[in-house]
C-alpha cells in the first residue's frame, strides 16, 4: 500500500463524488424543466382569461346598451354613428 493505492482511492472518490453531481444536475434539470412547462401553461391560462375578460365587458356593454331601450317599446331602431348610439322607437 503506497502512493498509487492511495491516490487509486482518491480518484475513485473523485469519481463518486462527480457520479453523484451528474445525478444531482440531472434532477435540476428536470425540475427546471418541469418548471418552464408550468410558465407556458400559465401564460396560456393569463391568454384565456383576458380572453374571457374581454368578452364580459362586451357582454355588459351590449346589456348597457339594450337597457337604454325604453319600456314597452315594441320596436327600437339603433344606429351607431362614430362613437354615439342612437336608439328610437316605433
Amino acid at each position: 500500500m503506497g502512493a498509487g493505492w492511495y491516490l487509486q482511492q482518491e480518484q475513485n472518490h473523485q469519481s463518486s463524488r462527480l457520479t453523484y453531481l451528474k445525478q444531482y444536475i440531472a434532477q435540476l434539470d428536470k425540475r427546471i424543466s418541469a418548471l418552464k412547462m408550468t410558465e407556458r401553461e400559465h401564460e396560456a391560462l393569463l391568454t384565456r382569461l383576458k380572453v374571457v375578460e374581454d368578452l364580459q365587458q362586451d357582454r355588459n356593454k351590449t346589456t348597457e346598451l339594450m337597457n337604454l331601450i325604453p319600456n314597452g317599446s315594441q320596436r327600437a331602431f339603433m344606429s351607431i354613428r362614430s362613437a354615439s348610439v342612437v336608439i328610437t322607437s316605433s
